[in-house]
């Protein structure tokens, strides 16, 4: 009996071995690597990788980390369904980039069959794609939909971190994607998604927008992306195209929009539609838009030099873009307008419940051509309803519009709080509003921040945190001093700093000796006091000098 026992242990331990070593078989528990010079009968490991991606994919578990080495892959990559998933046990499963290497997916000789990526996750969940390049997937079949980074479906906990998807190209009347996630199932949300720190460029979209969520999606933060030098939409928010067609049906809490989201700190620039063959020579392209999404705050983002800054919108009758706020934005030399609110024609959606609160535009109406004559710094299209616009920083270029209240179907809309600049065209809306210089610092090279001495320090309506935030563009306190400032830079000056430079050195301490001694100090900034510098005798002398030396030398 011993011995027929101790058999059949023995015989079992050979058994998992065999599994454990097994290439045909999914991993246990070690990181598996992949590299251009590997094979897919190696066992995985860092010395003896495997050859495609789609392999490690298929032969990884929950917990389980897929380093790619730097090199060229030319194939496609899907996460399908629970197989290809992580868990909420277990771990996410990691597909990334082997540390200080740069894995490149090239699509050049891969034609899309449907809308896919190069890398697909469809009805999938716990996955994190990290660290990729990804490009040239082209097509001019009429059809398909060639995207960088595709998600559909119920995916749910997904992070797509530090990629770089460029030269995503449609060649006819289609679309095509940088990243593109689409919310087609009606039980389940694409939610928990995070989408940070990435790069899209030189894309050519016709129709369609670099980085897109489209239907039943919710839950999700974009940040720190950057959209540049492509011919359509930057950043869009979408609802009610029928993506999820049988949404609301099953639930009603699933909705056809994207819904739920923070978009934050992410600048889309050069985004313009102008040689976009579909656009007939137009400029329409909108570096940040919401077309039919809801409850989405849009806070610390920079649009500069698209078409469009920003558009809150909704392209269907009877549908709306819905409790969007947008916030704490440096928004400058886009071609058109600033900001767009409402449907573009009577017949179309509505914009409800909207805040555009302490942002700073500056001269967004910049184009020269006679076509694109016909924007604003903030524009009123139709159907906006009880939307709010407060402590901005209006500047207009000059002989610009700065406001155009522009549809006959807007109501219970209000401007107040804003400071107007540059240009007396259009409407300056507000009881409350200032008309004088902000004192911008370096505006024509996109430098927004207020100055010493700016009207716009203190004098703008303290709304809630839920509303205004409760930082400013960068990241640092919204209210300083009590009361908040107009524009999205709230001024917080530097202690002990004479010469208005945003520092303390010894070029302050010098100003200050200087005037001890009655020299001439032609450097110092008028209004010094406000530094917290004045040793309470209301003089700039000794006491004041030593105070800045001891500050420097952090004595104090």
């Amino acid at each position: 009996m011993i011995f027929r026992f101790q058999s059949i242990h023995f015989f079992f331990i050979a058994i998992v071995l065999v599994l454990l070593t097994s290439t045909g078989a999914r991993c246990l528990s070690e990181d598996r690597y992949v590299a251009t010079i590997g094979d897919n009968g190696n066992l995985g490991t860092v010395s003896s990788p495997w050859q495609t991606i789609q392999y490690a994919v298929d032969n990884v578990d929950p917990g389980q980390t897929i380093y790619i080495r730097g090199g060229t892959y030319t194939e496609q990559v899907i996460f399908s369904g629970p197989e290809d998933s992580g868990s909420s046990g277990a771990g996410y499963i990691f597909l990334r980039n082997y540390p200080e290497e740069t894995p490149v997916i090239d699509g050049i000789s891969i034609s899309p069959d449907d809308r896919e990526g190069l890398i697909s996750i469809i009805n999938a969940s716990y996955i994190k794609i990290i660290g990729f390049e990804l490009k040239n997937f082209k097509t001019s079949i009429s059809g398909p939909t060639p995207v960088g980074i595709y998600i559909e479906g119920a995916s749910h906990h997904i992070e797509l971190r530090n990629n770089r998807v460029n030269n995503i190209e449609r060649f006819n009347n289609g679309g095509a994607h940088g990243i593109g996630v689409f919310g087609t199932n009606s039980a389940t949300a694409v939610h928990e998604l995070t989408i940070d720190s990435n790069e899209i460029w030189n894309c050519k979209l016709m129709w369609s927008e670099a980085l897109v969520l489209n239907g039943n999606v919710r839950n999700f933060t974009v940040s720190n992306n950057s959209v540049h030098d492509c011919d359509n939409i930057g950043f869009d928010f979408i609802g009610f195209e029928g993506e999820c067609s049988e949404c609301g049906t099953t639930n009603p809490d699933n909705l056809d929009q994207a819904r739920d989201g923070r978009v934050l700190n992410n600048i889309a620039y050069n985004i313009d539609s102008k040689d976009n063959p579909v656009y007939n020579n137009e400029r329409s392209a909108v570096g940040f838009y919401v077309d039919g999404g809801k409850d989405i705050i849009f806070d610390g983002n920079i649009s500069h030099d698209c078409n469009l800054g920003f558009e809150l919108a909704s392209e269907h009758n009877n549908k709306s873009t819905k409790g969007v706020i947008v916030r704490n934005s440096f928004v400058y030399n886009n071609h058109v307008l600033g900001i767009s609110t409402g449907g573009y024609a009577r017949n179309k959606g509505n914009t409800e419940n909207c805040s555009v609160v302490n942002n700073t535009f500056y001269k967004n109406n910049s184009s020269t051509r006679s076509e694109d004559d016909w924007g604003a710094e903030i524009l009123l299209q139709f159907n906006n309803i009880n939307n709010i616009y407060k402590n901005n920083i209006v500047f207009a270029k000059t002989g610009r519009p700065r406001v155009i209240e522009g549809g006959t179907t807007n109501t219970g809309n209000v401007f107040d709080y804003n400071l107007y600049y540059g240009s007396s065209a259009g409407t300056a809306p507000g009881v409350n509003s200032i008309i004088a210089d902000p004192l911008l610092i370096d505006p024509d090279n996109g430098d927004l921040h207020i100055n010493i001495g700016s009207p716009a320090i203190d004098t703008g309506e303290t709304l809630s945190d839920s509303i205004i935030g409760a930082a400013d563009i960068d990241g640092n306190a919204r209210i300083y001093n009590g009361n908040v400032d107009i524009g999205a830079h709230e001024f917080d000056p530097v202690v002990g700093d004479v010469n208005g430079d945003k520092q303390l050195s010894m070029a302050d301490a010098i100003i200050a000796l200087k005037a001890t001694a009655g020299m001439d100090t032609p450097n110092l900034r008028a209004d010094y006091l406000s530094s917290g510098v004045d040793e309470n005798n209301n003089k700039l002398g000794l006491a004041e000098a030593v105070f800045v030396l001891q500050k420097i030398v952090d004595l104090r």
